[in-house]
């Protein structure tokens, strides 16, 4: 007489006996096993995006799509809008995120490889929503609330930033 088929669960247990072995990947990570270094990832992406502006020659480049501050200074977006909060990353400097209300305080809590004085709160033109004249007072409120950004975005020569489009 023949048994049946073990399901994957059954084959499982028996080859492991009750013991499972932990996902080294999850939120089930222990001590004992490597699993992601979160840490390491960060500032490599970090590293690589400012690469990127030192070869060719941007000063910095300014982040709205919540995948590409994700990427560069791992900070989750806004998705439902973006240019609720951006990200100001520069060849040279530690990046700036720009977030809205209350999330400034959020973001220094739950973000501690920002350096809290660099979370700031944005001022959002929500792609020109308010019209032509409500973004250019917006912009202008951020570059006068922000004189030593400017100036830290100008480069040897002309200055460049880099914009997502």
């Amino acid at each position: 007489m023949r048994t049946p088929a073990a399901t994957p669960k059954e084959h499982n247990e028996m080859m492991l006996g009750s013991y499972t072995l932990p996902n080294p990947y999850s939120v089930g990570s222990t001590d004992y096993l490597a699993g992601i270094n979160f840490e390491r990832m960060r500032s490599e992406r970090l590293r690589k995006a400012q690469a990127a502006l030192k070869r060719y020659d941007m000063a910095a480049a300014l982040f709205v799509r919540p995948e590409n501050m994700r990427y560069t200074i791992a900070v989750k977006g806004h998705a439902f809008c973006p240019q609720l909060s951006y990200a100001l990353v520069f060849a040279e400097h530690d990046p700036i995120l720009y977030e809205l209300g209350d999330m400034v305080e959020h973001q220094k809590l739950y973000c501690p490889w920002l350096k809290p004085e660099n979370i700031r709160f944005s001022y959002s033109w929500l792609d020109s929503i308010c019209g032509p004249e409500g973004a250019q007072q917006e912009a202008k409120r951020f570059a006068q609330r922000s004189p030593k950004l400017i100036a830290w975005s100008h480069g040897p020569d002309d200055g460049s930033v880099a914009t997502e489009l």
